[in-house]
């Protein structure tokens, strides 16, 4: 009874983002339709339950499917020359990647931390700003090219990243114990174009999907009662903290949650710490997060109700209103998929936002009395790519060459990308991987990590859930915060980690480990 339970709830989840996702269409339409003509009835929850019925059926059949896999216990004797061979081979296949798109590949953004890390910490972290910014540094002030410089910074950063990959597919060797998995593991990061894309690509989603990667492995220990090493464990940890903004909030998700299960206090005494150092540089700097940042969903909420239920809106709140952005800008820059067309244009008074917090806050709560559907509509809008399985955007989701595009200083005016490779191998290339440099969207890797939890519950191994701590708290912080849903970056984690979690999955569905 408590299997179909568990695949009946999965099953109609999976239903209603089905017919969500119909509704809403494809993000390069306007979504008029389902803002004009879509409501929350009960038709469209009846449809729901009929349709759970087909997807359940097909759920059963792919789990029939799973069941037949076989899990021998057969490791690879020669583990040193393996992964030399492992470490070797991914570096080439990244550094052939790197060479085409030579120096590299970027975001704007990452030019401007270069140039001014301090000024730009109060949207990246400085630590992260500092790591790229004095090597890049350092190399220009040696090879005093511009170009050779960012090339050595980027090669840096696949060596990094291959080494934690060599040493993931060691512990699949070690810890699952089947040689054919921790092949198919190996083939999956030396043959995915898109591996060798974020490897070598200088944003901090490389590295923090790195540093997430290495939760797994510390996480599988401490729920099988393997040793541990409490210095490492708290390095990782800090690092992925240092890296990215949203770290923080994972590693005290997953601090918290690993705390009530060990019934030790290693991680809270490791998370005050970290606190305490992620805040020194603030402090110091001064810095404060832009309020802006922390309230995407309302802001797009407020502007969903702004451009389509203006009458709900009192007089003295549009006055308000009109001293951010003029109630006009807001009904013509509103996307409903993406926050940035409002909250970075230059018509929007943030230093006024930051200065009313409470008052926006207020206005926020006071518009929900009488746009419950709005909201809810605005919501699913902007988180869309984060919960609907859809095709891959490339936008701020792959990274092939230099991206100069709002950058206006001409401090990068040399950095260009150059042709290395014979013209005709260089073309064909380039071709191979803007054809192959994609993966799942966002909301289907979710929904494969819903299903793998739903395994794991079935099976009742609950203590594996814990392996999914980081990508949950992943996930909840991009629910929260609602970047850009369709922007890969923010899910790469999922790409370094997806591999890892089906293995430990398929090795649980067979049996007790």
């Amino acid at each position: 009874m408590q299997k179909k339970i568990i695949y009946l709830l999965f099953s109609l989840l999976l239903s209603i983002e089905i017919l969500l996702s119909y509704n809403i269409g494809n993000i390069d339409n306007y979504p008029e339709n389902f803002i004009n003509n879509f409501h929350f009835n009960s038709t469209f929850f009846i449809k729901a339950i009929i349709l759970t019925i087909p997807i359940y059926l097909l759920l059963k059949i792919a789990l029939l499917l799973i069941n037949q896999i076989r899990i021998n216990k057969t490791s690879i004797n020669n583990n040193k020359s393996f992964l030399l061979l492992v470490f070797i081979s991914l570096t080439i296949t990244n550094l052939i990647f790197l060479i085409t798109y030579f120096p590299g590949s970027n975001m704007n953004d990452t030019l401007y931390i270069i140039n001014n890390p301090i000024a730009y910490s109060t949207q990246h972290p400085i630590f992260y700003n500092l790591i790229l910014s004095i090597p890049f540094k350092i190399f220009y002030k040696i090879t005093s090219n511009i170009n050779i410089s960012f090339f050595i910074i980027s090669f840096i950063q696949i060596l990094f990243m291959n080494a934690i990959i060599t040493y993931i597919i060691y512990w699949i060797n070690k810890s699952i114990h089947n040689k054919i998995l921790t092949i198919l593991t190996f083939l999956y990061f030396l043959l995915l174009p898109i591996v060798s894309n974020y490897n070598s690509v200088l944003i901090k989603d490389s590295l923090f999907s790195g540093l997430l990667l290495l939760h797994i492995p510390i996480i599988y220990n401490i729920i099988n009662n393997n040793k541990s090493n409490n210095k490492y464990i708290f390095i990782i940890l800090l690092l992925t903290v240092l890296i990215r903004n949203n770290g923080l909030y994972i590693v005290i998700f997953e601090a918290i949650v690993l705390s009530l299960y060990t019934k030790k206090n290693f991680f809270i005494k490791s998370l005050v710490l970290i606190i305490i150092i992620n805040s020194i540089p603030n402090l110091i700097l001064n810095n404060k997060q832009l309020f802006q940042e922390k309230i995407a969903i309302p802001i797009q909420q407020i502007s969903y109700v702004t451009k389509y239920k203006e009458n709900t809106i009192a007089n003295k709140d549009k006055q308000y209103l009109n001293k951010i952005m003029k109630i006009n800008d807001i009904k013509n820059y509103y996307n409903p998929y993406n926050v940035d067309t409002i909250k970075w244009n230059s018509n929007f008074n943030r230093q006024y936002l930051d200065k009313t917090k409470k008052d926006f806050l207020i206005l926020w709560v006071k518009l929900l009395k009488n746009n419950k559907e709005e909201y809810i509509k605005s919501y699913l809008l902007e988180t869309y790519h984060l919960w609907s399985i859809n095709e891959f955007k490339t936008t701020q989701s792959r990274f092939l060459g230099i991206d100069k595009s709002d950058y206006n200083e001409t401090t990068f005016n040399m950095l260009e990308n150059k042709r290395v490779f014979p013209k005709s191998i260089h073309n064909k290339l380039k071709t191979y991987y803007e054809k192959t440099t994609i993966f799942f969207n966002n909301g289907t890797c979710i929904w494969i990590l819903l299903f793998l939890l739903t395994i794991i519950i079935n099976k009742k191994k609950y203590k594996y859930i814990l392996l999914f701590l980081p990508f949950i708290g992943l996930y909840l912080t991009l629910l929260i915060s609602a970047p850009i849903s369709y922007a890969f970056r923010y899910m790469s984690p999922i790409l370094y980690s997806l591999p890892i979690l089906i293995i430990v999955t398929l090795k649980i569905n067979k049996k007790s480990i």
